[in-house]
């Protein structure tokens, strides 16, 4: 560990030196020193430098540093402290050695007030070196991504980051990714804290950490109350048991904000029946009505050996974790899978009820006759269903003459539940039982004619019997009020 003397003598000697050579450092000088620390194979990142030194058409830096010294370190952390056209910065070593010289690096940041995306690879920040990347941490307005990543962020690193973050006069971090770290069972009070109180946070990147024990239970804490505003969890890489996977997949029955949640350790039975009760609930109409509606995702971390994802790690919303195959039927494996894309799809929360409902109906987990659901969607079910076409009816999935026709109909889905002809009579049967179950005035014989005609007149006597009542009371009180008037002016008199 380095000392808060070494730290602070660092800091000064660095702006010292920095502006002494600065004053006489010619582009011909720091093309020379980069070339030389680089190599001419880099000499498109030495351009690059340069246009970042004069704040030229450099909104981007993307740089390796494993072969800069100390001399390339300091000077680039120098010109990363003068910079105010630079809005992504991305630094990253390939070595897992801390340097010292690291510390120019994280001086030149702490400058900067125009970076809005930090993305930091193995640049080790030891507790000490807050003081040094504070400032940037708690007073750039412009910050909205962070990404420390494999930084050896021990203990209290985490709490310093959050500190600092929770530190900011504006709320603007969006994204927060702090993978590969040292993240412990004690380390996530304030990290949740700070995911509680921030408005704009939606992505949080806690993937290849030790996070068990207490740090889950707080996770959970968290999305059960629903609170923060986080879209995407990262959790991949971390040694979860069985009872902490499934108490994360239990925590989102109460959270309608978060869409992915990237876990490792799903191959299980339990955590495949549990994800399936919790985006589509077969236990009634009204448990398949509160299911989980926004969660699409339960992915895996990045993995650059794979198709499945692209470049920066985001997990593709077809990708959805669970093995559900080894541990579900067919019939619930498409039933959950159908669920989820219908959850990433579609942004009406009936909608989606009325289908899951549907889907459970149609499988025979509960009949809609049991159900206290209201009797005016008994219409629009009966007409639902009775449209369905035949190659959605007959188990051959959607042909081109019917799909735009189908695609909006709660049985139309592709590789997704399909009912037999046999379980649409029967739906069909229960929704006219319970409509005439509510009304059974409908069940009554129809009047002839000649009937309505004698109806009608009678209730026009009825009318006509209690107009002329109102008349001869409407008669009365005039005459009482005239009776009334003449007392009036007798006694003025």
């Amino acid at each position: 560990m380095i000392s808060d003397a070494v730290v602070a003598s660092w800091l000064e000697s660095f702006y010292e030196d920095a502006r002494i050579s600065n004053a006489r450092q010619t582009d011909d000088d720091d093309r020379d020193l980069f070339n030389e620390e680089l190599g001419t194979r880099f000499c498109s990142d030495v351009g690059s430098i340069l246009r970042l030194k004069h704040n030229e058409r450099c909104r981007h830096f993307y740089l390796c540093v494993d072969a800069l010294g100390e001399e390339g370190l300091k000077r680039l952390g120098y010109i990363l402290s003068q910079s105010s056209s630079l809005d992504q910065l991305i630094l990253h070593r390939f070595s897992t050695k801390s340097r010292a010289e690291d510390l120019w690096i994280w001086a030149g940041i702490r400058q900067n007030r125009s970076i809005s995306k930090l993305h930091m690879g193995q640049f080790y920040l030891f507790p000490e070196y807050f003081d040094i990347i504070g400032p940037f941490l708690v007073d750039n307005p412009d910050l909205t991504k962070l990404e420390l990543i494999r930084c050896g962020l021990l203990p209290d690193g985490i709490e310093l980051v959050a500190t600092k973050l929770l530190q900011r006069q504006t709320d603007s971090i969006v994204e927060l990714d702090l993978s590969d770290n040292l993240i412990r069972d004690n380390d996530m009070d304030m990290l949740c804290t700070f995911a509680k109180k921030s408005r704009s946070l939606r992505r949080l990147g806690l993937s290849s950490n030790e996070i068990k024990g207490k740090a889950v239970r707080d996770l959970a804490a968290l999305l059960a109350s629903n609170e923060s505003f986080l879209r995407e969890i990262h959790l991949g890489g971390n040694p979860f048991s069985l009872e902490e996977v499934l108490l994360l997949v239990k925590s989102l029955e109460t959270n309608d904000q978060l869409k992915t949640l990237s876990l490792e350790g799903t191959d299980d039975s339990a955590v495949a029946k549990r994800v399936l009760a919790l985006v589509c609930n077969g236990s009634s109409a009204a448990g398949a009505a509160k299911s989980n509606h926004t969660i699409s995702s339960f992915g895996r971390p990045f993995d650059p050996t794979s198709n499945n994802y692209n470049a920066i790690g985001r997990v593709i919303p077809t990708d959805f974790g669970v093995p559900f195959e080894t541990h579900l039927d067919d019939d619930e494996t498409k039933l959950v899978r159908t669920a989820l894309r219908l959850n990433h799809k579609d942004d009406r929360p009936g909608l989606k009820a009325r289908r899951k409902i549907f889907w459970r109906h149609m499988r025979g987990d509960f009949h809609v006759g049991d159900d206290s659901i209201d009797i005016s969607l008994m219409p629009r079910v009966i007409s639902l269903v009775g449209h369905v076409y035949p190659c959605v009816a007959q188990g051959a999935g959607r042909c081109d003459a019917c799909h735009k026709a189908t695609a909006q109909l709660l049985c139309c889905q592709e590789n997704g539940p399909r009912p037999e002809q046999s379980v649409l009579e029967r739906i069909r049967l229960e929704a006219v039982y319970r409509i005439l179950r509510a009304r059974p005035e409908l069940c009554l014989k129809e009047k002839s004619a000649e009937e309505k005609l004698r109806a009608a007149r009678e209730e026009n006597r009825m009318l006509r019997l209690e107009n002329e009542t109102l008349r001869e009371e409407n008669e009365r009180l005039r005459s009482q009020q005239a009776v009334n008037d003449m007392r009036f002016h007798s006694l003025a008199l």
